[in-house]
Formats: C-alpha cells, structure tokens, sequence
C-alpha cells in the first residue's frame, strides 16, 4: 500500500514539473520577443553537472538566465563554455524573466529537454 502512494506522489511531481515547463516554453512562443545575451560565467550543479549563466537586456533592465549544458561545450575560439559570447535569447514580452538562449551550432551541448522547437 504504500508503494502505491510513493509511486502517486512521484507521478505528481514528475506531471507538475513537466506541466511547469511546457507553460514557460508556450509564453515564450506565444509573446516572443528576441534580444542578445552574453554568456556571463559557469555554475557548477549537483553531481557534476554544469549551467551556463547569460544575462540580456529588455527595456533598459537586466536579466539572468540558466541552461544545463554538457561539459564538452567549447566555442570555436577554445573557450570553454563560450563564456563571454553572445548568442540569441527569446523571451516572453509579458514575462522577460522567462527566456530561452539559442546556442546556434552549440545547441547540441545543451542538457535540458525543450518540449516546443521554435527559432
């Protein structure tokens, strides 16, 4: 009986999480906007995974954002994790704070699952 209840609550989370992010990826198709972002540092995670902060600009305000990206990703110029590039972020008119940085030939690197393809 109790595996039952274990097993509900993680199908919960999972469906939560997965409804969670599939909302942000549909306002950021549906208000799109694009701006530039520069990759700003690396930000080690648990058990050895690796996020790349970038920050871009919207009306004057700064904003930061994350992607989990693998530890072989390096720009052509040898830099690890690009640090210092600029690349394409799309963000959402109604919320900045959610947005999507576009990797170009690097998207490949990236770690995190995108449920909606959109350039």
């Amino acid at each position: 009986m109790k595996k039952k209840y274990i097993v509900l609550i993680i199908i919960i989370i999972v469906s939560a999480l997965l409804y969670r992010s599939i909302n942000k990826e549909l306002e950021i198709m549906n208000n799109k906007m694009t701006t530039i972002g520069k990759i700003i540092r690396l930000q080690p995670g648990f058990k050895a995974r690796f996020y790349i902060e970038y920050t871009y600009i919207v009306k004057g305000k700064k904003y930061k954002g994350t992607v989990r990206v693998s530890s072989n990703l390096k720009c052509d110029n040898g830099i690890k994790y690009c640090i210092g590039e600029e690349f394409k972020v799309s963000y959402s008119s109604k919320n900045p704070e959610n947005s999507r940085i576009h990797l170009g030939k690097y998207e490949k690197y990236k770690s995190k699952v995108e449920f909606i393809k959109f350039e």
